[in-house]
């Protein structure tokens, strides 16, 4: 299997529709391929089909015959001419997918990575790409595309009834600019083959994605990131070699291990061996100066390699905190460089050059965050390297393009795409210290989106509430993410109001947009820096915006109930979903209640908050419970939910 970066085309296809086409092979008339649940269309396959094309057609037979109620044949090429009049759906690339195209001066024999192309070749439609995910992405778009097939979540879908559908069949040639795409939230990374079937036909294949073999499987990580100490573990290494960890005001130190998978006890025992002043309380990294540190990683590194076959990139990146070394050599490259990134990119390449003689098609990933997030200014990525470019620090509610707020992240970010061919990205999406909160950056994920690819990105992961089945509209932010990953060019706002109509229904569209500019509003007018880790929403959550907020959450249950009374098989569980999307909004009441009561007091405006806060307090959270909810941050237990819960209780008995 070829790489996917080894085809530059791959990062510059635009999407093309073609509209123009000789009228023999095209066809004036739309195709009717099923009639009143009969049908005279065969599926055709390969003579040798892979496992994923077999997959291919095995879905394309199950949805058309849900949508049309006929059995769709599916049988060899052998057996089926590869002329326009005859009447198949051919899942390529294939003998018959290559005849057709070539009606057209077209050809399926290199795409490029994840491309797909469906094309009308008379009587015909070939639906192929890729040999890895091609064909498969192939056929859920043409069940998008001119079926109205929508699949919202891992477990709700719309796939229409039309028992003879007419179709005029988009063409489609597309090749994805992102060739990694991961919407990490919870639907998409449940690791069971419902959740990764979700993540193929919404067209992910990060890490995370678990997608089974038959789908396409995903990329593929050794290690993933923060993999310093899981390679080195200080407990193993640091007595024998303290000069492979970092120099820090003079001392050979270790820092708190993050990866410590033995007992709290087993490193109590090892932090008791250590001499004064060798513990580093905030973590620390590695000397990457250190040539005798390099050969001991570099060998468990190819012994890993040479145990997990199927990885396609590993990780050689910093750990998860600063710590790094000041040891003279290091200083001195640091210094050379203008960024703490020289040492590390110089490691790094040097070990992508040795992994590059075993398995010349892997590629290393490496992060640039927190300390090494600025370039250096002489050396370059090697062509096997990844630079995983993390935002941690940036404001959410300001494009990272344009935002004021986010200036120094803009400039690594161009800074970065002078010095590496391939860049990931490790964005975030969600408010990690209290996932409950609204999270207003509504409007910027898209340009967002647009301005990692326009420099160079050639991967995206997209870190939501990955713990919570729920939060502030995760089920809308996971499936618009991976739209946008996969076309970066197309509609966010249309793209949100097909979600709001189709997974809630078409009379919430203006409420909820609404709902989501009231939110935005309110934090972009405050000003705020809205990062990852606040507490509170109270700062740019103004009494007129919750004011407001509240009336159009309010207004969503009327318009739910009432839709729910009148046509309760369509609609019986909206209100529960409504409900659901009013936690964000009630959390903020339930923890400044006091203090919007006091402006409302103090302005004598009316007050659309709860007579009873400590009722709807504990309504909340019972809510909370019904939706599944156990932790309200990234790394909280369900003790500390439960003391969380607690805490707001408190300040209402």
């Amino acid at each position: 299997m070829r790489h996917p970066a080894s085809k530059p085309a791959l990062f510059i296809t635009a999407l093309l529709v073609t509209a123009v086409w000789g009228a023999a092979a095209r066809g004036d008339e739309p195709l009717v391929i099923a009639d009143e649940g009969k049908t005279e269309y065969v599926i055709t396959l390969p003579e040798e089909p892979t496992e994923v094309q077999t997959t291919a057609a095995n879905e394309l037979a199950c949805f058309l015959n849900q949508i049309t109620g006929a059995t769709f044949p599916i049988q060899s090429e052998t057996a089926s001419p590869a002329c326009p009049e005859a009447k198949q759906l051919v899942i390529g690339p294939s003998k018959n997918s290559a005849a057709l195209l070539a009606n057209l001066n077209l050809s399926d024999t290199d795409p490029a990575y994840d491309q797909v192309m469906i094309q009308r070749v008379g009587s015909s439609v070939v639906l192929t790409g890729h040999p890895v995910r091609g064909m498969l992405y192939a056929v859920y778009t043409f069940l998008e595309n001119d079926f109205g097939c929508r699949w919202w979540t891992s477990s709700e879908s719309t796939i229409p009834a039309n028992a003879s559908p007419a179709i005029d069949v988009t063409a489609v040639d597309y090749a994805p600019k992102l060739i990694l795409r991961e919407s990490f939230y919870t639907d998409f990374i449940q690791g069971n083959d419902q959740s990764g079937v979700f993540a193929v036909r919404m067209k992910c294949n990060g890490n995370s994605c678990h997608i089974p073999p038959q789908y396409g499987s995903h990329h593929s990580y050794l290690y993933f990131v923060h993999s310093f100490y899981p390679i080195i573990p200080p407990e193993k290494y640091f007595h024998d070699h303290p000069d492979w960890f970092p120099e820090i005001d003079g001392v050979r130190k270790v820092g708190r291990n993050v990866s410590w998978t033995g007992s709290n006890k087993q490193y109590d025992d090892f932090v008791a061996t250590l001499q004064p002043g060798q513990l580093h309380e905030e973590g620390t990294q590695l000397c990457l100066t250190n040539d005798e540190l390099f050969e001991e990683m570099l060998k468990r590194v190819l012994a890993d390699i040479e145990a997990n076959p199927n990885v396609t990139i590993v990780s050689i990146s910093q750990n998860d905190w600063r710590g790094y070394c000041e040891c003279e050599k290091c200083r001195a490259i640091d210094e050379e460089e203008g960024s703490h990134s020289g040492t590390l990119l110089r490691f790094v390449n040097r070990m992508a050059d040795e992994i590059k003689k075993v398995r010349p098609d892997l590629y290393v990933d490496t992060l640039a965050y927190m300390y090494t997030r600025q370039p250096p200014k002489i050396t370059r990525a090697r062509d096997n390297v990844i630079i995983r470019l993390c935002s941690i620090e940036c404001s959410f509610v300001q494009p990272l393009g344009s935002g004021e707020q986010n200036k120094s992240f803009h400039d690594d970010m161009v800074g970065w795409s002078e010095m590496a061919s391939n860049i990931f990205v490790w964005d975030y999406a969600t408010d990690f210290k209290l996932y409950l909160l609204p999270f207003p950056n509504y409007r910027v994920v898209q340009d967002n989106i647009k301005f990692y690819v326009d420099h160079n990105v050639r991967g995206l992961f997209e870190q939501g509430d990955y713990h919570e089945p729920t939060g502030d509209f995760v089920q809308l932010r996971g499936w618009l993410v991976a739209k946008l990953l996969w076309n970066p060019e197309a509609d966010q706002r249309a793209l949100m109001e097909e979600f709001i109509a189709g997974y809630y229904a078409p009379q919430l569209v203006p409420v909820y947009m609404e709902y989501f500019d009231t939110l935005s509003d309110a934090c972009e007018q405050s000003g705020i820096h809205l990062g990852i880790f606040r507490s509170t929403a109270h700062d740019w959550f103004n009494f007129d915006a919750i004011c407001k907020a509240t009336a159009l959450q309010n207004q969503a249950l009327d318009i739910a109930r009432k839709l729910a009374a009148d046509d309760p098989e369509r609609y019986g569980d909206l209100p529960r979903k409504v409900l659901r999307e009013r936690i964000p909004l009630d959390l903020v009441w339930a923890m400044d209640w006091n203090e919007y009561h006091q402006e409302a007091i103090d302005s004598g405006k009316d007050f659309p908050g709860p007579k009873d806060p400590l009722a709807a307090a504990q309504e909340l959270f019972e809510r909370c419970s019904q939706h599944g909810i156990v932790k309200h941050e990234e790394w909280a237990s369900p003790d500390d939910y439960e003391a969380f819960k607690q805490s707001i209780y408190d300040k209402y008995r």
